[in-house]
């Protein structure tokens, strides 16, 4: 199997970071000998505030209240990672929750440029507001507060959803659209099936 890109999006809840480690699962289950490389800006940004320090402090205040992060933080830490676990041309690469704007998404394009990363696939996990709602608040999470949350919703129609147009009828990248509304077992099987595995 060539090496896979795979970009997840999807509103808060839908279980983008669930089919993102599942699917790394997959891949692993497919062939041990083939890493996978799994960014979540999420989890990363939540590792770097467990050290106390005034940028960590920043960077929470910005959680908490639900906002996005700012690009050129977000694009540093990614990049980071990515230059750090991307040893190997043969490696799977998994994005959750990056791009989550449209300077996020041209710099991932020049990733894919740069990396000779062909034929990305990206997949949109739907679900409804009232869903996503409910989801959240089952997780118990700090920053899911009723501000918090409404402020995700706010950010990821102005912010989220046009990175992922962005993408649209763009050469090397292709749509696929996943109902988030069933059973995860489901969601991961409509995911195998649409990628071919």
């Amino acid at each position: 199997m060539k090496p896979q890109t795979i970009l997840f999006f999807g509103l808060v809840g839908c279980g983008k970071g669930t089919q993102a480690k599942l699917l790394t699962e997959h891949f692993k289950a497919l062939n041990p000998e083939i890493d996978s490389i799994e960014l979540s800006t999420g989890n990363e940004y939540r590792k770097f505030i467990a050290n106390s320090g005034y940028v960590s402090g920043l960077i929470k205040s910005v959680l908490d209240a639900g906002k996005l992060q700012p690009d050129f933080l977000t694009i540093w830490i990614s990049t980071d990672f990515l230059i750090k676990q991307l040893d190997r041309p043969e490696k799977h690469v998994i994005f959750d929750g990056f791009p989550r704007s449209i300077m996020q998404a041209k710099a991932l394009e020049q990733f894919v440029t740069f990396f000779d990363r062909k034929d990305a696939k990206i997949i949109y996990i739907t679900l409804s507001k009232e869903e996503g709602i409910k989801r959240m608040k089952l997780r118990n999470r700090h920053d899911d507060t009723d501000e918090g949350i409404q402020n995700r919703f706010a950010e990821y129609e102005n912010n989220v959803i046009p990175a992922m147009e962005y993408f649209k009828n763009k050469k090397n990248y292709e749509m696929i659209e996943i109902d988030g509304e069933q059973t995860v077992e489901k969601v991961q099987a409509d995911i195998l099936k649409s990628l071919g595995l």
